[in-house]
């Protein structure tokens, strides 16, 4: 685990599903694919990004452009459209 990673501290899968609104089992069975595809990991407590997944070009080009996106169907739905 790097230096990053374990300064952060982990999530429980319990304290998740209740911030998210959706069942135990639901939230678990998520993250359970979430670990076995590498965007999460285990750690003492719960479990944590890794800082490497982070860091990377993919994370903050996916997040801008969603978050992108996201602004422009708001936009849209209070009747303002881009030129």
């Amino acid at each position: 685990m790097s230096r990053l990673t374990s300064e952060r501290r982990p999530i429980s899968v319990l304290a998740l599903s209740k911030s998210l609104k959706i069942p135990l089992e639901t939230t678990r069975r998520h993250l359970n694919a979430l670990i076995s595809e590498g965007s999460c990991i285990r750690a003492s407590g719960g479990v944590i990004v890794p800082s490497a997944l982070l860091a990377g070009p993919a994370h903050t080009h996916g997040a801008a452009s969603a978050n992108a996106r996201r602004l422009v169907r708001d936009l849209a739905t209070t009747g303002v459209t881009p030129d």
